[in-house]
C-alpha cells in the first residue's frame, strides 16, 4: 500500500487535517516516518 503525507491523505480523502490527526491519536488510522521525520500514512 503506498504511504502518502497526511495533506495528501486529508485531500484524497475529503476530510480536514485535524480529522486525520484525531484518528492518528485514537489509534484508527496508522503513521510511519518519511523523508525529514515527516509523518505518512
Amino acid at each position: 500500500m503506498a504511504r502518502v503525507s497526511i495533506s495528501e491523505a486529508a485531500r484524497l480523502t475529503g476530510k480536514s487535517r485535524t480529522t486525520l490527526h484525531r484518528l492518528i491519536k485514537a489509534g484508527d488510522l496508522s503513521t510511519c516516518s518519511g523523508e525529514r521525520n515527516a509523518k505518512m500514512v
